[in-house]
């Protein structure tokens, strides 16, 4: 486990996820862990915009997963509507886990039975006056 980041400002998202493409750079899936509201959205939002894709990021919520970029490609998912792992089956979770794609995945307790490799777990804690304390752990299968 990484020791803990405070952020603040939107600024402090994108130097955040700089440090995750530098530090990390063969890691493809991100699970993302906060409450409703924490962050984890606009840290997907930074990660795109610092890997220099044009795409848009909104939030996959009622879509489920959102595709970015073309030659480097990112799936951003939301899984807090799904309750049973037939219903990953159907979105074609074996796919995007089998391909060179990043997965960002909010809510991601559904999907840890289907990682077979390693992974980044962020979670994000909002505290008093908006500040966000992020906890990065690397995982390797």
């Amino acid at each position: 486990m990484h020791p803990p980041r405070y952020i603040e400002q939107i600024s402090d998202w994108d130097a955040f996820s700089q440090d995750i493409i530098n530090d990390f750079p063969d890691v493809r899936i991100i699970l993302l862990r906060g409450d409703l509201g924490a962050g984890k959205t606009s840290l997907v939002q930074s990660y795109v915009r610092e890997l220099g894709l044009p795409d848009v990021v909104t939030s996959p919520t009622y879509a489920i997963v959102q595709e970015y970029g073309e030659a480097t490609c990112v799936y951003h998912m939301d899984l807090y509507r799904l309750t049973e792992s037939a219903e990953l089956m159907d979105l074609g979770i074996e796919d995007m886990l089998s391909s060179d794609a990043t997965l960002m995945i909010e809510w991601p307790d559904l999907v840890l039975p289907y990682l077979h490799e390693e992974y980044l777990e962020i979670h994000i804690d909002i505290l008093p006056k908006g500040t966000r304390k992020v906890v990065l752990s690397h995982h390797k299968r």
